[in-house]
């Protein structure tokens, strides 16, 4: 089998172009995208590149944001409108290739290997991607070209705005082993805090670094993780209309207060109980654990916690998850003294080792569910 062409394309700074796009005046300011801080979703979602020079970051509190940067002008984020410019630059990508695979809004990996014929190199392809959207939709977009999906994600974040990285075979030892460990897909700050533990903090040490070592470290991912770091992925593209199969269910929400009452707790997981339960009956589906995670804050501290439970002796059908999720949520909510917030009801077909049997029965014989 030849070698692979495949294109990351990023939309740069996405949220904020797309509002210097609808509003002009907005051009060459400092500004950030935000959520709405009346329902405590007041953190940046980005930033213009004038404001992250002035130190705003992704997900940074809007106070903090403008301690950085004074003139700061807040946007609120309008999500129909970023929708409507994601399809536009989806239409530009199915101009080239049916495999057309999105990692959210602002970015999608191609694979033209069957699209050199028609369009020319990968490169003419990628300078020709660049240059529409750009014309065509005032916005820029930074492309990795590259061999496999992994190396062309960090061809497109290695170098911003409206640039384009090549990595071949051949360079990509030169290119990627100096990079931080944090910049290779699917390292979180978890793992690259972990990493960086045992001395590992750039992509070329974690190459070097015996796949053995890292099973030991992280199970099974730490074969992936080590593959990813030496350039070896053969994940394929997905086309257009391709669905992934569907491995869990689940919501949160954060709500506009802390919840501070058994009641105020029961009456929020009935309503995403049932958004969960809903679109499990829609899939026809049930499932082997309920899951569920909350934030509890006292006066001394916040605290997080996750509780996993498997449903037996069957699988658990969606009118039984309020069965199953409730009660251990009342327990944490400790009758007002403590509050609440927020709080997720998820489902999985997986079993997970925290998830053993009776453990929702003993923690139902502590708490029972408000009398409606």
């Amino acid at each position: 089998m030849g070698q692979r062409h495949i294109l990351h394309c990023d939309c740069n700074c996405f949220y904020a172009s797309v509002e210097m796009q609808e509003h002009p005046e907005l051009r060459g300011k400092s500004i950030a995208v935000c959520g709405d801080p009346e329902a405590r979703h007041g953190i940046v979602l980005t930033a213009s590149y004038p404001a992250k020079r002035m130190g705003v970051k992704t997900g940074m509190p809007i106070w903090e944001a403008k301690q950085h940067c004074r003139d700061l002008i807040i946007v609120p984020a309008s999500y129909g409108k970023y929708q409507k410019y994601s399809g536009y630059v989806r239409e530009v990508f199915n101009d080239y290739t049916d495999q057309v695979e999105s990692f959210g809004l602002d970015e999608a990996w191609l694979d033209i290997t069957g699209s050199v014929g028609l369009f020319g190199s990968p490169i003419k392809i990628a300078k020709e991607i660049s240059v529409r959207i750009k014309r065509e939709l005032g916005i820029t977009v930074s492309i990795g070209v590259s061999f496999n999906k992994i190396t062309a994600k960090l061809g497109s974040d290695y170098k911003k705005p409206d640039a384009i990285t090549v990595i071949e075979p051949d360079t990509y030892k030169q290119i990627v082993y100096p990079l931080p460990v944090g910049d290779l897909l699917y390292v979180g700050n978890a793992t690259q805090r972990k990493l960086g533990s045992y001395g590992i903090r750039t992509i070329g040490q974690l190459a070097e670094t015996n796949p053995e070592v890292l099973k030991g470290w992280f199970g099974v991912m730490g074969y992936t993780l080590s593959a990813f770091a030496r350039g070896l992925d053969q994940t394929p593209v997905a086309k257009q209309d391709a669905h992934s199969a569907i491995k869990s269910v689940g919501n949160s929400a954060t709500t506009p207060r802390d919840l501070t009452t058994d009641e105020d707790v029961w009456l929020m997981l009935v309503l995403l109980s049932e958004s969960v339960a809903m679109r499990m009956r829609d899939l026809g589906s049930k499932c082997n654990v309920v899951e569920m995670r909350w934030r509890i804050c006292t006066a001394l501290r916040k605290t997080s916690g996750t509780f996993c439970t498997s449903c037996y002796p069957r699988k658990c059908a969606p009118v039984c998850l309020l069965c199953a999720v409730g009660p251990p949520l009342l327990m944490a909510s400790c009758a007002g003294r403590c509050r609440v917030t927020p709080i997720y009801p998820a489902t999985s077909g997986k079993q997970t080792p925290s998830a053993t049997p009776g453990t929702a029965a003993r923690i139902f014989q502590h708490r029972q569910p408000p009398a409606s």
